[in-house]
């Protein structure tokens, strides 16, 4: 992931800070929580940004078994070309049931929105290439997570009526956190006027933790559900710390009523995702009573787990 990457020599500059949680973020998930005087249950989905599993052999993937799901969430991009898009549809939609078929019943995927629909057409006039994403989204069943819309830097506040008017026809059904890349969503009078259009719709503001844009490590909460895309730089110093603040904000995340998490993790090496995630796991479980299960991880002769954090 290169959105926001930074030259390792520069990172020691970076104020990798976390946003605090906001009084009003935390007053919205109070209205939006179950009533009950049971403590809020926080379901916790750790993950990578992609299934294909030959960089991470030797680390918690056998040679044997290379497709079998890895952690608590996988993000398959689809990407559908459209002079080929029926042509893929069928094939797309039982390649999609096989992997289904695999999954144990804790696992869910995260779908994105393919570029055709954010980045060619910028929400415009895709009407046939959303309604067949939706379709392949169903596909996926009791094991369908969030899905995720990432729209490009070129995408500014000036075209929040046609995103207004995208989100108002997306099935209600289906769950979505949207990422926005321009710099000027983030400013403060335009970050309120998009909290509140997405909280009318209904989507989730995906949270995008990058060291050249640290805006989008914004945290704002528009439903009861939260995305947030840790990129890493390899174990860097410093590294260690700021998983550890992502731990403590969630915590406090919980304490205020977020009831699903996505946390995904990109490193520069597919290979370190897993010790990252692991790293991050043992964070939640020394911040608070956060039970998440701990990752097998399989080694072969070839391969030595290194001490990254």
């Amino acid at each position: 992931m290169d959105f926001g990457k930074l030259p390792l020599e520069q990172l020691p500059q970076v104020d990798f800070s976390v946003p605090p949680l906001r009084a009003a973020d935390a007053a919205f998930l109070q209205a939006v929580r179950p009533q009950s005087s049971a403590p809020t249950k926080l379901h916790i989905y750790i993950g990578c940004p992609g299934c294909g599993a030959t960089k991470r052999g030797g680390h918690f993937v056998s040679a044997q078994n290379s497709r079998r799901p890895l952690l608590g969430a996988l993000q398959p991009i689809f990407q559908y070309r459209r002079t080929q898009r029926h042509a893929l549809r069928a094939a797309r939609l039982e390649s999609d049931r096989k992997m289904v078929a695999q999954c144990t019943p804790r696992f869910s995927f995260c779908p994105k929105f393919p570029q055709s629909i954010s980045h060619e057409a910028q929400l415009l006039n895709c009407a046939a290439a959303s309604a067949l994403f939706f379709e392949v989204a169903a596909a996926f069943g009791e094991h369908l997570g969030t899905t995720f819309l990432q729209m490009p830097p070129t995408f500014a506040p000036n075209q929040a009526g046609v995103l207004e008017q995208y989100l108002s026809a997306i099935p209600p059904t289906l769950p979505v956190a949207l990422e926005l890349r321009h710099p000027a969503w983030f400013a403060e009078e335009q970050q309120e006027k998009t909290v509140h259009l997405l909280r009318n719709a209904g989507i989730a503001w995906l949270t995008t933790d990058t060291a050249g844009v640290r805006a989008a490590a914004h945290g704002r909460l528009t439903t009861s559900t939260a995305m947030v895309r840790f990129v890493g730089n390899g174990g860097a110093a410093g590294e260690s710390a700021r998983l550890g603040a992502w731990a403590q904000r969630v915590v406090e995340w919980q304490a205020a009523g977020l009831q699903t998490l996505y946390f995904f993790i990109h490193q520069p090496e597919e290979k370190i995702n897993p010790y990252s995630a692991q790293y991050f796991i043992e964070q939640l479980q020394e911040n608070g009573s956060i039970s998440v299960s701990f990752l097998d991880f399989w080694q072969d002769d070839s391969a030595v787990q290194g001490s990254l954090f």
